[in-house]
């Protein structure tokens, strides 16, 4: 069965009232690893936009450490507070 098959059958189901920002985001998440990106080579991606959304510079150490094995790890957090670093939550993601 393809991909395609099964969103057409089981679409996505949020409690979220922004319920197709999610949809269109897997979307685009899929089209990104359909293209060839690896997962391990995404969720390094993901972890540096993490770390763009706490503002830390590129020059700093902490974006040369080996990318965690879950992102959703709350040490991450704790490291980034303790270096200093804090997220912002009135910024724009874009």
């Amino acid at each position: 069965m393809s991909k395609g098959i099964i969103k057409q059958q089981f679409k996505p189901v949020a409690a979220d009232r922004k319920s197709e920002d999610l949809i269109t985001l897997q979307e685009e998440l899929d089209q990104i690893q359909n293209s060839g990106i690896s997962p391990s080579q995404l969720r390094e991606l993901l972890f540096q936009k993490m770390l763009d959304m706490y503002h830390v510079p590129q020059s700093h150490e902490l974006r040369a450490q080996k990318v965690p094995s879950r992102l959703d790890d709350p040490k991450i957090k704790q490291t980034l507070n303790s270096h200093g670093f804090f997220r912002k939550s009135s910024s724009v993601i874009h």
